[in-house]
């Protein structure tokens, strides 16, 4: 969970193995459930909230609010700065699409996206060997965790560095070692993998 912001007046449960990348917000007013090894994605919003719409003059600051609780099946997964609206139920194994705006029921197995969401297609098992998932999954790992902190602070001259332990080191100053924001240490020899790991494995279905 990163930089995670919340306001919760209702009744909220979290399952097992959830996670919240940086930017999220939920406002739990009504209720909010949230099922076992659900991922969301960076800048996902859930309201289970909404100002009242109406005719007339009255602004619609003054108008109250109309909250509904929203429940959130079993690995289900909201891409990048989705929004999961008021009163929504979605089912298990459902993919909700980066930016996607959910204002009603998404069905389980099913991948939504757009603006209002609607079913794109369903969920199927992956082809991919098992070894190759691990694979991929891994080589995402690295590259999320090791290689874009060292671009980012190579490119502004801030590579931290230690004295060199090996002068054939790919990492940028000749440096050996490299600390990450989480504080990890990756040896060269691991980051070596990984062109290899991208180059040999496929990362997302065919």
């Amino acid at each position: 969970m990163r930089d995670f912001t919340g306001h919760f007046y209702g009744d909220v449960t979290v399952g097992d193995g959830v996670f919240f990348n940086r930017g999220c917000y939920v406002a739990a007013y009504s209720g909010l459930t949230i099922g076992n090894h659900c991922l969301f994605g960076e800048g996902v919003s859930i309201h289970d909230e909404n100002h009242v719409v109406g005719r007339g003059f009255e602004p619609i600051a003054t108008r109250g609010f109309e909250v509904k609780p929203i429940v959130i099946g079993n690995n289900v997964w909201a891409g990048a700065k989705a929004t999961i609206l008021q009163g929504v139920h979605i089912g298990d194994n459902a993919v909700i699409g980066a930016n996607a705006v959910v204002t009603r029921d998404v069905p389980a197995d099913t991948i939504v996206g757009g603006i209002p969401a609607r079913v794109l297609r369903e969920v199927k098992e992956s082809s991919l060997p098992v070894e190759q998932r691990n694979k991929a999954t891994e080589a995402i790992w690295l590259k999320d965790t090791f290689i874009l902190p060292i671009v980012k602070l190579s490119a502004i001259g801030q590579v931290n560095r230690e004295p060199d332990r090996n002068k054939k080191s790919p990492l940028p100053y000749g440096a050996n070692w490299h600390s990450n924001s989480n504080g990890h240490r990756l040896k060269p020899a691991r980051l070596q993998q990984l062109p290899q790991y991208l180059s040999d494995t496929p990362i997302i279905d065919p």
